[in-house]
């Protein structure tokens, strides 16, 4: 709270502002405006970069989740994040079924294995039980989540190859144009 004014302070305030007083509406919206970027700058950046494995990553596959495929409310302690292909595809012995199922080499992958479109949340007992399968066995457990992103990522892809994964980041870059809107 702001104490001089008793209002809620941050980005979400702001916005109800806009909202509830018109005359803040031009000034602020205009402000947020400004530092935002454009949808096409923003889905760029998603499809771009390699997103960190943090507690903010977890939150956007959840609002994804929710938001996007419709799914449950969530709790993110009984959940994981899940790389559909093994951040070691190319470096560890268990994971030696992976490097042809990619379709790439390694210095390749490199550039994918962390994109948002290769992660998915998965319940933890499930992601335990999967190791270091290969995808045709991984969608069994993606099947028997109880997350509607991972039911829909067994009926929208056979195989997971790096045009997998740049195809599924795009769309949840722009889904997340629609979940995080700023148009009032």
């Amino acid at each position: 709270m702001d104490s001089s004014t008793d209002e809620p302070c941050g980005l979400k305030a702001g916005v109800g502002r806009l909202v509830l007083n018109n005359r803040y509406s031009t000034q602020h919206y205009s402000g947020l405006l400004d530092r935002c970027p454009s949808d096409e700058e923003f889905i760029a950046s998603i499809e771009n970069k390699r997103v960190r494995l943090n507690d903010r990553t977890s939150y956007i596959l959840k609002r994804l989740e929710m938001d996007y495929y419709d799914g449950p409310e969530v709790n993110l302690d009984e959940l994981d994040r899940e790389h559909i292909a093994p951040r070691a595809s190319f470096t560890a012995k268990k994971y030696s079924a992976w490097p042809s199922t990619l379709g790439t080499t390694e210095a390749q992958f490199e550039q994918f294995r962390d994109k948002l479109g290769n992660l998915t949340l998965l319940e933890t007992d499930k992601n335990i039980s999967i190791g270091a399968d290969p995808f045709e066995k991984k969608k069994e457990a993606y099947a028997g989540s109880k997350l509607s992103m991972n039911q829909q990522l067994c009926d929208d892809y056979e195989n997971w190859s790096t045009d997998e994964i740049e195809q599924r980041t795009s769309e949840l870059a722009n889904a997340m144009v629609q979940i995080w809107n700023l148009d009032v």
